[in-house]
């Protein structure tokens, strides 16, 4: 019996290698104080550089893993983690939670297929 090969998506191998593009792009040119005028707001490069990371990861994981639920996992869990740093919150407690959560919906996923 032959097993069946999942199909590589190549748009998602695109997207990640653009966000990673415009991620660098923030990180080396945007200074870090300075916020981003949209119309009458201001929006800080923060939450920017945080879709950023995750969609990039999200890609490459996907694309890698062929599983696009597997991709938002594993780049949920590095943005929250990250997360977790940018507000302060360093002690272990908080890693070991982010991982039992990420075991935790890995193991739904899992049992799902």
């Amino acid at each position: 019996m032959q097993a069946l090969k999942k199909k590589k998506t190549w748009p998602l191998l695109f997207l990640s290698f653009a966000c990673l593009t415009a991620l660098v792009y923030v990180l080396l040119v945007l200074p870090p104080g300075t916020a981003l005028p949209i119309f009458s707001l201001s929006i800080s490069y923060i939450p920017i550089f945080f879709v950023l990371l995750f969609l990039s990861i999200y890609g490459i994981t996907a694309f890698f893993l062929t599983s696009a639920l597997q991709g938002i996992l594993v780049g949920g869990l590095v943005v929250g983690f990250l997360l977790f740093r940018f507000f302060n919150l360093t002690h272990p407690f908080f890693a070991v939670v982010l991982v039992v959560l990420f075991v935790c919906l890995e193991g739904v996923v899992w049992k799902r297929k």
